[in-house]
């Protein structure tokens, strides 16, 4: 076992040398780096009917003119209020007289900006717009940055990149002692002790980690996630759907958690192999509101998906990577609700 993980390790780094080499080839091609206009923070947590602010920035420009987006996001989500929340930045100003336009949609909101006059484009990095929007349900968004086009003072378009970003908003989380939130329909949380204020998130979905051998789940998955720093444990209480369970049935429900024992399991099967490389090689080079970005695969949780998420796949190829605990307390049958005590957040389900 140990000489055929030794061989994973050995073919891995081979392989990784090779992404390596091949991933220079364009530095040495290029003579200047691309210019990436991208949403800055990547990924935010947001509390409901808070209001949040997001940048749209520029890197590498040169002679940079003007620009055009369209922000497209989940208006069920978040949405933009009024027209003055959308802000023009400083660094196309800098430099002269501007004309700035938005255009406020449902989910998608057009932005443009141009200098005036015979004057000569910016070069360098800044900031090209602020947008503040108002979160209205705990779900998550992506915030795209869609039908981009930049151009420089020649009225020529400029090769660039675009990055977006991601919203995941979630119920406020108090600081204090027996701190009690409902962040979804179905879940109630009740913090030992909060130390650091944040919100708290529920996704809710139907695919996941496969249960355990010989069971199945009641019910969806639902992966709870905080911004915010909290001590001791946190008491979970799920609802569920008691249709077509006998008494006994119910009264041997559990609820479970996925305990990620280490890292690099992007597949979330339990163990690290090949289709955890797949899933970073599909995702690489990506950034939150990339076609292909991939947060799963986004192991070392920097918000780009690159060598280093593989080197963290590479050191443990072939290990086991998660288990399922039980982490139930008791079935509170007569309200269908099912309680469980932990001391982190993970992927949670019901186990029948």
């Amino acid at each position: 076992m140990r000489k055929t993980r030794r061989l994973y390790v050995l073919l891995f780094i081979i392989s990784l040398s090779s992404v390596i080499r091949l991933s220079m080839i364009p530095q040495l091609v290029e003579a200047s780096p691309t210019p990436t206009i991208y949403v800055d923070p990547p990924v935010s947590y947001f509390v409901v009917s808070g209001y949040f602010t997001i940048d749209i920035k520029i890197a590498n420009a040169i002679d940079f003119y003007g620009w055009q987006l369209t922000l497209n996001y989940q208006a069920s989500v978040i949405n933009i209020t009024k027209q003055a929340d959308i802000v023009e930045g400083p660094f196309l100003k800098s430099t002269g007289t501007t004309f700035f336009l938005t255009n406020i949609g449902n989910g998608s909101t057009l932005v443009l900006c141009t200098l005036l006059g015979a004057v000569a484009g910016v070069n360098g990095s800044g900031t090209l717009a602020s947008v503040t929007f108002k979160a209205l349900v705990a779900n998550a968004t992506n915030i795209n940055l869609l039908e981009t086009k930049l151009g420089d003072s020649h009225g020529n378009p400029i090769n660039h990149t675009a990055v977006g970003g991601y919203a995941q908003v979630g119920t406020s989380t108090p600081t204090g002692q027996n701190v009690t939130i409902t962040p979804s329909d179905n879940v109630n949380m009740t913090f030992d002790q909060v130390t650091s204020a944040g919100a708290t998130g529920v996704n809710v979905r139907d695919t996941g980690p496969p249960p355990p051998s010989g069971t199945e789940l009641i019910g969806p998955y639902y992966d709870i996630q905080t911004s915010a720093t909290f001590i001791g444990t946190v008491q979970i209480g799920i609802a569920y759907n008691d249709t077509g369970l006998t008494p006994e049935e119910e009264n041997a429900l559990e609820l479970i958690r996925w305990d990620q024992t280490v890292v690099g399991d992007v597949k979330q099967d339990g163990i690290i192999d090949v289709f955890d490389l797949i899933k970073v090689g599909i995702a690489f080079g990506s950034k939150p509101g990339d076609t292909n970005w991939n947060p799963d695969a986004d192991i070392k949780q920097d918000g780009i998906i690159d060598v280093f998420d593989l080197i963290k796949v590479g050191i443990n190829f072939g290990r086991v990577a998660a288990v399922w605990i039980t982490v139930t307390t008791w079935v509170d049958t007569e309200n269908n609700i099912i309680y469980g005590e932990t001391d982190h957040l993970s992927i949670f389900g019901v186990r029948g």
